[in-house]
């Protein structure tokens, strides 16, 4: 968990007044330059959002803190490369982020007590991304350091316009 930020209370802060929940969007990447500068990209606008949850207690008792979650964000990666043209074109197999190539992302964002925090997971490789000390934010980016594949690297993570769930009706 880390520095906190205004602009991220100030999500929180209004998605919570919304009577049938809210959602966002989120932008990820990542860059790792001890894995040959390896970059990452995900958004949830291709696939998925992130949905509010409210803090609540479950018997035992065990808490848990407001959040943005979701299971299905589509993420990108610069070492996974397709062709862009045709078979016969000099740039056949060069074209970074392969979209056929892909893996599902588990992001969570929560807060307590004006500290945020940040879960990352790829359910497909059994584990989550290690966040390595704090979360901070500035100018309504999260960002933070984090072990991936073997290495250190930079996350930043942004948020999209907030949006009222509308039950129809």
């Amino acid at each position: 968990m880390g520095n906190f930020d205004s602009i991220i209370q100030n999500y929180f802060d209004r998605a919570a007044t919304f009577p049938h929940g809210a959602s966002t969007s989120v932008t990820i990447t990542s860059n790792q330059a001890s894995h040959g500068n390896l970059v990452s990209f995900a958004e949830s606008s291709t696939q998925g959002t992130l949905k509010y949850e409210p803090a609540h207690e479950e018997p035992g008792p065990v808490f848990h803190p407001a959040r943005f979650v979701s299971d299905s964000v589509k993420y990108f990666f610069s070492d996974r490369r397709h062709g862009c043209c045709e078979p016969d074109s000099p740039f056949v197999g060069t074209s970074p982020f392969d979209p056929r190539h892909t893996e599902n992302l588990h992001v969570e964002i929560y807060l307590l007590s004006q500290l945020v925090g940040v879960n990352l997971s790829v359910p497909a490789w059994g584990g989550s991304i290690p966040v390595n000390g704090e979360v901070n934010c500035a100018f309504n980016v999260i960002y933070f350091f984090a072990d991936f594949f073997g290495g250190q690297a930079l996350f930043t993570l942004t948020l999209g316009e907030l949006q009222e769930v509308i039950i129809p009706g």
